[in-house]
């Protein structure tokens, strides 16, 4: 509220810098280009517990995300060399709202449309994979990342042995679409309706 200091409670920030050799081989995290490729990298789990869409729900829930170190790291590894040889046009983490928070950022701030099949997203299966899960779960270690098609083979090469999918691809137009594990859209709305959801609660 205007006129009010509203305090931030506790919280425990870890941050890490490093030097980046060649600043031209950094990747953003905004869509680039319509007819580019998405790939989720890392596996989604059935890990709704403590996250934001159960939050909303008021629920806790019980299976919490957990941390995989070994898996973790290969999928890092491959990332990391795939960005080095250019196969990697941008690259988003998938945090607070799970995997459909995360795309639609990635949409919205390159002002691109998408198309995402949840069915082509890596997961661990079990009783509790669903749709939700899929969109909504805070599983760690996972990244969206865009792709020309023209190095769509390339990619695969290098993150070979690491869990990935080619979920989807960015479209020319505004239109933000998920097909759910059936084949039948899900979601269906406009990034600019979208980034209005992002932004309206940090207006004052």
């Amino acid at each position: 509220m205007r006129g009010k200091s509203t305090p931030i409670p506790g919280t425990l920030l870890i941050s890490a810098i490093s030097v980046i050799d060649d600043v031209h081989k950094a990747v953003s995290m905004y869509a680039k280009r319509a007819g580019n490729l998405i790939y989720v990298v890392g596996n989604t789990r059935d890990e709704l517990g403590g996250s934001h869409y159960y939050d909303l729900y008021n629920s806790v829930g019980n299976q919490v995300p957990k941390v995989y170190p070994k898996e973790s790291l290969n999928s890092f590894i491959a990332l990391s060399k795939a960005s080095e040889k250019g196969l990697v046009k941008s690259i988003h983490d998938c945090s607070d709202g799970g995997l459909a928070v995360a795309l639609a950022e990635m949409a919205f701030s390159g002002g691109l449309g998408m198309q995402i099949f949840l069915g082509e997203v890596p997961c661990v299966k079990s009783a509790g994979i669903n749709n939700e899960a899929i969109l909504f779960s805070e599983s760690n270690s996972r990244l969206e990342v865009e792709v020309e098609k023209a190095r769509q083979k390339d990619f695969e090469k290098q993150l070979k042995g690491r869990p990935f999918g080619l979920a989807g691809c960015l479209t020319d137009k505004t239109d933000f679409k998920i097909y759910n594990l059936d084949g039948e859209i899900c979601v269906d709305v406009d990034v600019s309706k979208l980034k209005e959801a992002w932004k309206k609660p940090l207006r004052w």
